[in-house]
Formats: structure tokens, sequence, C-alpha cells
């Protein structure tokens, strides 16, 4: 299994890295800071598995404009949104992007 963590800060990639090693020392895990590299990489390797999101990236980048661009080219791959806030408005607006690309 391939998994993709998108996020900004390295100490959590290296956490999240380390779980997931923990669980299945299998899994392959590739990792991304940002919309660039999240394309470059599908680009290079489209047999990701799993992406996990954080959709509260830096530099003005909008993780939810991210989420609809992946849900849009590619619509097979399943990602989870992972969120520090609790915002109720987060949540929706991350199920309605998925949905919709579930219509197209």
């Amino acid at each position: 299994m391939k998994v993709l963590l998108i996020d900004d800060h390295p100490l959590v990639l290296s956490a999240l890295t380390d779980i997931i090693h923990k669980l299945d020392d299998r899994v392959q895990v590739l990792t991304a800071d940002g919309p660039d590299q999240t394309f470059d990489l599908l680009a290079r390797d489209a047999a990701v598995d799993l992406a996990l999101l954080d959709p509260q990236l830096a530099d003005g980048v909008d993780g939810f404009a991210l989420l609809a661009d992946l849900r849009q080219r590619y619509p097979a791959l399943p990602v989870v949104v992972m969120a520090a806030n609790d915002q109720l408005s987060d949540m929706v607006r991350a199920v309605e992007i998925g949905r919709a690309s579930c219509r197209e």
C-alpha cells in the first residue's frame, strides 16, 4: 500500500509517517508540502492508494482548492481530510467537495 501525506509541517509528516509504519511497516509513505509536490508525485507515481490532506497549508495555499483539484484529477483516489480544528464549516466544505466530485 502507498499513502501520500500532504502537510506543510515537517514534524507532522514525520510523526504521521512513524505512526503509519508502526501500524504496518510495509506501507510506503510519500510526503508533499503543497500542491506542486502533490501533483508532481502523483504524475510520477499514480499507484498511490490513499491521500491524507491537511487543509490548513502555509503560504496562503487553500487546502480545499487542493482537495477539489485532487478530486477532479484523481477521482478514484481516496482522500482523508485531517484537520486540527473542529469547525463544522470546514467539515461540511470537505464533504461537499467530495460529494461534488462523485456527481461528475
